[in-house]
């Protein structure tokens, strides 16, 4: 049977992010705090312009800095003690982020996890993060149908089908014929600095001290989504747009409805969204509240949390009647009104499919 080939539009909510796994510290980036922008330092090319100096003082000078507490002296202090001006530190930046809203425009500064990025170092969206959402989306959406049939299959039980042929081979996870190209490059332009907030059940709000750099809110993404028909059973690209559009619904009537958001939080209907990424929380990677009934579901993650996360006091979350217990969210500036900061969860992105003629 041939291939058949669509387009995935994300268009991203709010701060989506998808971790490469490498931060960048503290002594690592200049802030412009009346700019509200983030310039990220290629330290090799830095190194190379202290020695192409020749002044043993300015080398002390950059031990000096090392060695130092960065509340005391930052880059943008070391920079203006060695007398480097705007041209020299645009030959060592790597590239500028908008701040938003995730530094304060005084106070200590914070460390910074990185998106994503290619090997010309450009962000982009990974295949495999989308097929992640989707597939759980699938399973929900499975689990939700089979609900009065059996109740405690395994999620490979409900994803495996039965094809032609004997053995092993005759077994299939009909996501196998489900595949997802990266995306292209993401401009630079469309990236920000986004804080971590937990939001508690009763509407409180605690700031982590996490800073990430996500994709901001209202930005277009394009990936190739590729189904290969005999290996896929019930999946087609109706069966993804249902499953999107039913998780949407799950999302909001399950999990975050139940949360008293501040009056200052934009409010989000969740249709034909998923929640992609980093960050987003428990409850949108997991099947557990689609296959067992509510009390059920919250004493099992319940106790997986406070097994996994000691700190946390995951063993209240039985009486709250939820768990886990916070609501992933962050703020984001205005872009009409830099001083407003509005107060969003993490990764929802609005999905959309259409074929390649």
């Amino acid at each position: 049977m041939p291939l058949q080939i669509y387009n995935l539009r994300v268009k991203t909510k709010s701060p989506l992010f998808v971790g490469s796994g490498e931060i960048i510290s503290k002594k690592e980036y200049l802030y412009d705090s009346r700019n509200q922008r983030v310039s990220i330092i290629d330290h090799t090319k830095l190194m190379g312009w202290l020695l192409s100096r020749s002044d043993a003082a300015v080398i002390d000078e950059y031990e000096r800095f090392m060695l130092s507490d960065v509340r005391r002296y930052t880059l943008n202090d070391f920079f203006r003690n060695v007398h480097a001006d705007s041209s020299d530190i645009r030959g060592f930046t790597l590239y500028a982020t908008d701040a938003g809203a995730a530094l304060p425009e005084t106070g200590s500064l914070r460390n910074i996890a990185c998106f994503a990025r290619d090997s010309f170092n450009k962000p982009y969206l990974p295949g495999s993060s989308v097929k992640g959402a989707i597939r759980t989306a699938v399973l929900v959406k499975m689990m939700q149908e089979n609900a009065n049939v059996n109740q405690y299959k395994t999620e490979s039980a409900y994803l495996n089908a039965i094809g032609q042929g004997t053995g092993a081979a005759a077994n299939f996870d009909v996501m196998s014929g489900v595949s997802f190209a990266d995306s292209l490059p993401i401009p630079q332009s469309a990236m920000i600095l986004a804080g971590k907030i937990d939001l508690s059940k009763d509407g409180d709000t605690n700031r982590i001290n996490i800073v990430r750099e996500c994709v901001r809110p209202g930005t277009e993404i394009i990936l190739k989504l590729t189904i290969k028909p005999e290996r896929c059973g019930i999946v087609t690209a109706d069966y993804i747009k249902q499953a999107i559009s039913n998780f949407g619904r799950y999302y909001l009537n399950n999990f975050s409805s139940k949360f008293d958001t501040p009056s200052s939080a934009g409010g989000e209907s969740f249709e034909n969204c998923l929640l992609l990424g980093g960050g987003c929380g428990y409850f949108s990677k997991n099947t557990v509240y689609a296959q067992k009934p509510w009390n059920d579901a919250v004493m099992t993650v319940a106790e997986m949390m406070k097994k996994n996360f000691k700190r946390g006091k995951h063993e209240k979350d039985v009486i709250i009647g939820i768990s886990p217990h916070t609501l992933k969210c962050t703020k984001v500036a205005s872009p009409q009104q830099n001083s407003s900061r509005s107060l969003m969860q993490v990764g929802v992105c609005e999905i959309s499919i259409e074929q390649v003629s």
